[in-house]
């Protein structure tokens, strides 16, 4: 199964990851997923929506009332 090898984070119980690949962040029924390849995200957001009923809303500007600020490769948290 996709997501035997997901492991809780010991210090957030609603952060997933997955190796070091993919994260996982969980609250309620919010999900944001990270990783650098649109491809694996592709395959866990697929794999979700198929044992759940969810949408894609794209990429996140804010989760949880916190503003998530890109540039080029880095994130900021406001």
């Amino acid at each position: 199964m996709l997501f035997d090898d997901f492991q809780t984070n010991f210090t957030d119980k609603c952060v997933y990851n997955k190796k070091k690949y993919v994260i996982l962040c969980l609250y309620v029924d919010d999900i944001m997923i990270l990783y650098s390849n649109i491809q694996v995200i592709n395959i866990t957001t697929s794999f979700l929506s198929g044992n759940f009923n969810m949408m894609n809303l794209g990429p996140a500007n804010v989760i949880l009332g916190v503003k998530l600020l890109k540039n080029n490769n880095d994130f900021a948290l406001t």
